[in-house]
């Protein structure tokens, strides 16, 4: 599994792919026409919502989807971020 694209899933706190994460949310959200499911950091995704498709800068978040909780960091994580962050 590439660790680079992980976060931690809802349920269990074991790393999954944006990906999963998303499909899992695009289970869940019924989106209108214009939005879009997007990561928006912080354990957090977010329906996003464009009036131009082609602008990429400009956009609104019209909801915020709590993913994984703000006061628990996944062990893993920890383990992961040691891994990248030793000077060698």
């Amino acid at each position: 599994m590439d660790m680079s694209s992980v976060i931690a899933g809802r349920d269990s706190g074991n790393p999954i792919h944006f990906d999963c994460a998303l499909e899992i949310l695009a289970g869940e959200e019924k989106l209108a026409a214009g939005e879009k499911l997007a990561y928006i950091g912080q354990g957090r995704f977010g329906v996003i919502f464009r009036e131009n498709p082609r602008d990429i800068k400009h956009f609104s978040i019209r909801k915020i989807i709590e993913w994984e909780p703000k006061d628990k960091r996944p062990v893993w994580r920890d383990q992961m971020a040691d891994l990248y962050s030793k000077v060698r």
